[in-house]
C-alpha cells in the first residue's frame, strides 16, 4: 500500500503503528522515498518512536479538557486575566456573580467592574504583579449589573512562563457579600450593646476559675477606673465595696457555686474620690460536664439614682399619709380586686368605726339601705370596663345621722399598664346642699327685688321723666311755630325750658343713682362680682374666671360698689375690643388695700394713649376709683393683650 502511495511522490511524517518484537504497540512517525536503480525500484524508509510523544499529547489533550471542565463548572467563580487587566476567560460562576454575560466581560477590563472606592488599590497591584511570589488573598467589592454592591473574597495566583516571566492571572471569586452584611449588623449590634449598655449604665463581666476578670467599657466607668488598666482580680474587688456588701458578695458567690442559683443582690460600693454608690449585681455560674463551676458570668449596673429614688419614694409614702389623714376630703384606694386597700383619717372620724372594719368589701356597711345597691352597681360596672366614676350616696356618720357623700373615682395604673386597682375622693356635700338651696331662696328674693325695682323705675320714668319730655318737646315746637317773638320774650321761655331740662336731668341721674345691684346689699361683694361674671360669660358665650384671696368682710357700701362697676365697666369694654373670649377677673385683699384686676390676651392697644382717652367708660372708672382714693393702671400692647388694675386702700 505504502509503495502505491509512493508512487505519487515522497511520503513524509505519517504515523503507523507497529508492534514490537516483545508485543508492544508502537507509533512511528514514518518517511518513505522510491528510489531507482538500473535493474530495480528500491523504497528508502526511516521511522521514528513517538509513542511517548503521542502519549504526552493524550494527556495534554484530557488535562486541558479537565481544566475546561473544572474551570467553567466550578462552583466559585473564576477569571483568567491578562497582566494589563483584560478578562481572558471567566466561568458561568463568574457571570452570574457580576449579573453579565461572557461576552460582556471579556470586552472589559478588571477594573470597569471594581467598585469605585477600590480601584485605585486594583490598579496598584496589577503594577506590582511582578512581586508576588505566591498566592495572594485580597477583599475587595465589585459592582454587580443592577448597580449592588458586592464583597468578594478573591484568590489570585500568578502564572509564569517557561522561561518565569509572568504570563497571566487566575482568579478565583467568593461572594462574601451576606457575611460581610452579616459582619456590619454584628458590628452594629456591638456598638448598639455597648451604647446601651452606657445609657443604661450596665456593666457585663466574666471572671474565670482563677479570679481573672474580664470587664466591658461599662464597668470601668461605673466603677470609676481607668479603662487603659486591666481589671481587679475578684479577690481585689473587696476594697471597692463597703463591709457589709463584700459580706453580701461573698455569701452569694458560695450559694451560687454550691446550688447553681444565679446571684442577685444590690451592692454599696466606693468610688476612688470616697463617695458610696449603689449597684444591682447579677451573675450566674457555668459549669463544667462535672458539674463544677469553671466561669461566672454577670452585669452590674448603677441604681443609685434608684435607691435614692426608692428612699425619696418612702419619705413621699410618710408624707402623703400624713398629708392624707389631715386633708379636708376622704381619700380611698382598692387593690385589682376591688377590696379597699386604703382609706385616711376623715373617714374613720366621720363614721367612727376601726380601720379593720373599712378595708376589704365592709365599707358599704355605713352605706344608706335605699343607696347600697345602686352604690355597688355603679362601682362594679366601672371596675369591670377600668373607668372613671362618679357617684352621690349617704353615709351614716357616728351620731347616727346620714350625710351625703359624692365619691369620685379613677383607675390607676401601673407603670407596666398593669390595672392596680381604683383610687378616689370622697367629698361631705351636705352643708354644701344645704348653702344652695338657702341661696336659691336668697336668688329668688333677689330677682323678686329686681323686678319690683324694674317695675318702679319703668314707673317713674313713663309717669314722670316721660310726661316731662313730652312736655318739654310740646313747648320747644311751640316755641318754634310763634312767629315774630321778641329777643325778652325768647330768652325767658329759653330760661323756663332749661329750667325744666334740668330738673329731668337731675331726676334722671337720681334715677340712675338708684340703680343699684342687689347682690352687693344681700350677698356682698365677692359673691355679687361671681354671680356677675357668671351672667355675663353665659349672656356672651365667653369664659370668665373670677379669682377671689383674703376680701376682708364686710367691704364698705361704697367701695363694693365701686369695684362692681369697675367690673362691670371693664369686663363689658374687654369683650367688646379684645377679640378673646376667654377673661381673668382677680380680686386681691392685703392688709392695706384691695387690688381687683382684669386680664385678657387680646388685640391690646397702645397703652399710652389710655391715658388721654375720652370714652366715657374709661372716665366712670377713673372718677369711681378716684373717689375712693385709689388708683386705676392699665396695662396694655397690640396684639398683647390688656390688664386693668385697680388698687383701693383696705380702710375703704
Amino acid at each position: 500500500m505504502l509503495r502505491q502511495v509512493l508512487t505519487q511522490g515522497p511520503v513524509h511524517n505519517v504515523e503507523r503503528r507497529f508492534r514490537t518484537r516483545q508485543g508492544k504497540v508502537m507509533v512511528g512517525l514514518c518517511s518513505a522515498e522510491l528510489i531507482e536503480t538500473n535493474d530495480e525500484q528500491l523504497m528508502l524508509t526511516s521511522v521514528v518512536d513517538i509513542t511517548e510523544c503521542q502519549r504526552a499529547v493524550q494527556e495534554l489533550r484530557e488535562s486541558e479538557e479537565k481544566f475546561r471542565t473544572v474551570f467553567h463548572d466550578a462552583p466559585a467563580g473564576m477569571a483568567i486575566v491578562s497582566l494589563d487587566g483584560r478578562y481572558l476567560a471567566v466561568n458561568k460562576a463568574f457571570c452570574d456573580f457580576l449579573g453579565y454575560t461572557e461576552e460582556e466581560l471579556l470586552s472589559k477590563d478588571a477594573v470597569t467592574f471594581t467598585h469605585p472606592e477600590d480601584r485605585a488599590a486594583t490598579l496598584l497591584r496589577f503594577k506590582t504583579l511582578g512581586d508576588l511570589s505566591q498566592a495572594q488573598r485580597i477583599t475587595k467589592r465589585y459592582l454587580h449589573k443592577n448597580g449592588q454592591v458586592l464583597w468578594a473574597l478573591k484568590n489570585r495566583s500568578l502564572i509564569r512562563d517557561s522561561q518565569g516571566k509572568p504570563a497571566y492571572l487566575v482568579s478565583q471569586v467568593v461572594d462574601i457579600t451576606e457575611r460581610k452584611r452579616v459582619e456590619a449588623e454584628l458590628c452594629q449590634r456591638e456598638r448598639e450593646l455597648k451604647e446601651a449598655q452606657r445609657v443604661a449604665q450596665i456593666g457585663s463581666w466574666t471572671a474565670d476559675e482563677t479570679g481573672k476578670l474580664t470587664w466591658s467599657d461599662e464597668m470601668y466607668r461605673i466603677h470609676d477606673r481607668d479603662p487603659g488598666l486591666p481589671p481587679p482580680a475578684f479577690s481585689e474587688l473587696a476594697r471597692f465595696f463597703t463591709a457589709e456588701s463584700w459580706a453580701q458578695l461573698q455569701a452569694g458567690r458560695k450559694v451560687c457555686e454550691e446550688t447553681g442559683e444565679a446571684l442577685s443582690l444590690d451592692l454599696e460600693w466606693i468610688r476612688r474620690d470616697g463617695s458610696k454608690r449603689w449597684i444591682a449585681a447579677r451573675a450566674e455560674g457555668e459549669r463544667d460536664a462535672n458539674g463544677r463551676v469553671v466561669r461566672f458570668r454577670g452585669t452590674a449596673q448603677d441604681i443609685t439614682e434608684r435607691k435614692l429614688t426608692e428612699n425619696a419614694l418612702r419619705e413621699t409614702e410618710a408624707r402623703f399619709r400624713t398629708i392624707a389623714n389631715t386633708a379636708p376630703v376622704i381619700i380611698w384606694m382598692t387593690g385589682p380586686d376591688g377590696r379597699r386597700t386604703y382609706i385616711n383619717q376623715p373617714w374613720l372620724d366621720l363614721t367612727g368605726r376601726p380601720l379593720k372594719d373599712e378595708l376589704g368589701a365592709d365599707w358599704v356597711a355605713t352605706v344608706h339601705p335605699d343607696d347600697m345597691d345602686q352604690c355597688i352597681r355603679t362601682f362594679d360596672s366601672s371596675f369591670e370596663r377600668r373607668t372613671p366614676f362618679k357617684m352621690e350616696y349617704r353615709v351614716r356618720r357616728h351620731d347616727g345621722k346620714y350625710r351625703l357623700i359624692v365619691d369620685v373615682g379613677v383607675p390607676r395604673f401601673e407603670l407596666d399598664d398593669t390595672f392596680a386597682g381604683y383610687i378616689g375622693s370622697c367629698v361631705d356635700e351636705t352643708d354644701r346642699r344645704a348653702g344652695e338651696q338657702a341661696l336659691r331662696t336668697v336668688s329668688g328674693r333677689l330677682i323678686e327685688a329686681q323686678e319690683k325695682e324694674r317695675k318702679r323705675i319703668a314707673r317713674e320714668l313713663h309717669d314722670d321723666i316721660n310726661q316731662r319730655l313730652a312736655l318739654l318737646s310740646i313747648q320747644l315746637q311751640r316755641l318754634q311755630n310763634t312767629p315774630h317773638i321778641s329777643a325778652a320774650e325768647l330768652r325767658k321761655r329759653l330760661g323756663e325750658l332749661f329750667k325744666q331740662t334740668s330738673e329731668i336731668s337731675s331726676g334722671t341721674q337720681a334715677l340712675s343713682h338708684r340703680l343699684h345691684s342687689a347682690n352687693l346689699d344681700y350677698l356682698g361683694l365677692v359673691p355679687a362680682i361671681k354671680s356677675f361674671c357668671d351672667e355675663l360669660a353665659e349672656h356672651q358665650g365667653v369664659r370668665i374666671a373670677f379669682i377671689h384671696t383674703d376680701v376682708p368682710a364686710p367691704v364698705s357700701s361704697q367701695a363694693a360698689l365701686g369695684l362692681f362697676r369697675v367690673v362691670q365697666e371693664g369686663l363689658h369694654n374687654a369683650i367688646k375690643h379684645s377679640g378673646v373670649r376667654d377673661f381673668e377677673v382677680r380680686l386681691l385683699g392685703r392688709p392695706e388695700e384691695i387690688e381687683l384686676t382684669i386680664r385678657d390676651s387680646g388685640a391690646g392697644f397702645a397703652a399710652e394713649a389710655a391715658p388721654h382717652a375720652t370714652g366715657l367708660g374709661l372716665i366712670s372708672m377713673r372718677e369711681r376709683i378716684h373717689l375712693l382714693e385709689g388708683t386705676l393702671e392699665i396695662k396694655s400692647q397690640p396684639k398683647l393683650g390688656t390688664e386693668l388694675i385697680v388698687r383701693i386702700p383696705a380702710r375703704r
